[in-house]
């Protein structure tokens, strides 16, 4: 597995800070494809286990792109749409 950066925003909507976390997975599901990983904040400083895993090609930024008050992550070749974690 290999991770390079954190993207921090609220993508469930519960007000408490997650974290985005895009990189390569290596295993029998993901066949080392692209995947981001979300960890949902607790609100304490501590996050849910076990991370969400969306496959999801180059993950560039955090933004509301459908404005809809809920961050979104955007990528190269599209855009995972919030409430993700739900």
């Amino acid at each position: 597995e290999q991770n390079s950066y954190f993207l921090p925003a609220d993508f469930d909507g519960d007000g408490h800070v997650d974290v985005a976390r895009p990189g390569t997975r290596v295993t029998p599901n993901f066949q080392g494809r692209t995947v981001v990983e979300l960890l949902m904040g607790n609100g304490d400083l501590t996050f849910a286990a076990p991370p969400h895993v969306y496959r999801f090609d180059d993950i560039d930024e955090v933004a509301d792109m459908d404005l809809d008050g809920i961050p979104d992550l955007v990528g190269l070749y599209g855009v995972m749409l919030g409430s993700l974690g739900e």
